[in-house]
């Protein structure tokens, strides 16, 4: 009797050890290969560079509106370079701006 149920838990604890595991969670879209290639550099001629934030350009913690071009579409995405060419005036955003 004793065997029966040492070989029944010995069974029940082989197969919770070969029960196949969760699918990791995917990367965010962000860390894939094809977004990260995606973002432009900002030009090297920049005075002051951010980085796209939603559909603002994001210098310290300041967000400021895109004068020139837009942080949202194809070649830009959070994280895209923005930036201001000279001290003040417009941000310029990459999609459009540079």
């Amino acid at each position: 009797m004793q065997f029966s149920t040492i070989f029944a838990i010995a069974s029940a604890l082989t197969l919770v050890a070969a029960a196949p595991t969760p699918a990791p969670e995917s990367s965010p879209a962000a860390a894939t290969p094809a977004q990260l290639f995606k973002r432009k550099e900002c030009p090297s001629n920049y005075a002051s560079k951010g980085v796209c934030n939603g559909t603002s350009c994001m210098w310290g913690l300041v967000n400021y509106d895109c004068g020139v071009g837009s942080c949202v579409g194809a070649g830009a995405g959070d994280g895209s370079c923005c930036g201001w060419p000279s001290d003040g005036g417009v941000a310029y955003c990459p999609n459009g701006g540079f």
